[in-house]
């Protein structure tokens, strides 16, 4: 495989599982060491083991001083961060009505923001804080089409990535004078833990599909993929985009 990010150190939220794994595994595979951060410690050592070029990290991003204390961390390790993959997320989608406007829990509502935007934002800011310092680098952050497509019953999730998408512009507008590079990608519906009561479910799933003339679920692979171009040089000149990545799901 082309050796996109030799010499390139790496940071991935939500690292353990997924989407998350999947760009972690890519961008290894491509040359960079990485910094996989994830709540859940014991997932993060079965999917990256003893691979000394991986810095397994548990940390919770939505607590600000855990954030700046892995970022801390992960600069003490390998000395810089030149990519951001801010990945970690949370949801709140059902196949029922228990999300809905009139049932959400408002503790279910602000966990999923506290999670998907401000621990974006914290990571976000932390990064490119050090990415200034240092002279440049490029984030990419996971979006979901769910920022532009309706999806009933979801609760927070929707309007916590309608929110990302925003800073992913504003960002970019802001901190590419200054050396750093902000896009992002809208995954649809991916095969995934994270979606297991949709493709869990036979009706669920053949509603999903039904809605995507490419008549599957996404891959991780295929959003790693996606989010890797944009990291790369290849995508130099590309500035505070979002990419769709839904098999014509919004069509």
């Amino acid at each position: 495989m082309e050796q996109r990010f030799a010499g390139k150190v790496a940071m991935v939220t939500g690292a353990a599982l997924g989407i998350g794994a999947a760009i972690a595994t890519r961008l290894r595979a491509e040359g960079a060491k990485v910094a996989a951060l994830d709540i859940e410690e014991g997932a993060l050592h079965d999917a990256f083991g003893d691979d000394p070029d991986v810095f397994p990290l548990v940390c919770d991003v939505s607590s600000c001083e855990q954030v700046a204390d892995a970022v801390a961390c992960v600069v003490e390790r390998f000395g810089r961060i030149d990519v951001l993959m801010n990945n970690a997320g949370i949801n709140t989608k059902s196949i029922n009505d228990e999300y809905s406007m009139l049932k959400c829990p408002p503790e279910a509502f602000r966990r999923v923001f506290e999670t998907n935007t401000f621990g974006a934002f914290y990571v976000g800011q932390a990064v490119a804080r050090q990415m200034v310092a240092q002279g440049g680098g490029v984030i990419v952050n996971t979006c979901s089409n769910t920022a532009f497509e309706t999806f009933p019953n979801g609760g927070g999730y929707g309007p916590s990535k309608a929110a990302l998408v925003k800073m992913t512009m504003i960002w970019a507008k802001e901190l590419m004078p200054l050396g750093v590079r902000v896009n992002g990608f809208a995954p649809g519906t991916t095969k995934t833990r994270f979606t297991e009561k949709i493709w869990g479910d036979e009706k669920t799933h053949a509603c999903y599909v039904e809605r995507m003339p490419i008549g599957r679920l996404g891959t991780p692979e295929e959003s790693a993929a996606v989010a890797c171009f944009l990291a790369s040089d290849d995508a130099s000149f590309v500035v505070g985009e979002v990419y769709e990545l839904d098999g014509g799901q919004h069509l």
